[in-house]
């Protein structure tokens, strides 16, 4: 299992998420949505940075 922390849009607070697989993926992956502890909401966070997509400076 792998851990990371995010930033909730709604509340501002650090969360932990977690992704099931031990390996990360690969270039390209499609954005997995995680139920934030924070605020009961899913955010979207690329599993190969772990970023919020929200955050992304695209």
């Amino acid at each position: 299992m792998r851990h990371f922390i995010f930033r909730c849009t709604s509340k501002g607070l650090n969360v932990q998420g977690s992704f099931e697989e031990d390996e990360p993926p690969k270039e390209g992956a499609a954005p997995r949505a995680v139920t934030c502890l924070a605020c009961g909401l899913f955010h979207f966070v690329d599993p190969v940075t772990c970023k919020l997509l929200a955050d992304r400076d695209d």
